[in-house]
């Protein structure tokens, strides 16, 4: 049983982190992230059938692909504004 379905999910969390995370902002659009994986996770644990945990496997990968997807967006240079200049180089 392959469960490649989290990667179908992720692929829509990272598109759809172009409009999302332009409407909510980086701090908001993590913790939706988060919530949304937290849902998929417990829907995974509770799934008595295959298609339940595809469901849920694309849910998870939904929010997996929101955090994702502003992490590599919006914190990588976030984090270089706000380091000290001698820790990169020029």
């Amino acid at each position: 049983m392959h469960l490649y379905h989290q990667e179908i999910g992720c692929l829509m969390g990272a598109l759809s982190n172009l409009w999302i995370g332009d409407r909510l902002g980086r701090r908001r659009t993590i913790f939706l992230g988060g919530c949304i994986m937290i849902i998929g996770a417990i829907l995974q644990t509770t799934s008595y059938s295959y298609a339940q945990l595809v469901v849920a496997r694309i849910v998870t990968g939904i929010g997996n692909g929101l955090n994702v997807g502003i992490s590599s967006l919006i914190c990588p240079p976030f984090l270089s504004w706000h380091c000290w200049t001698d820790l990169y180089s020029t």
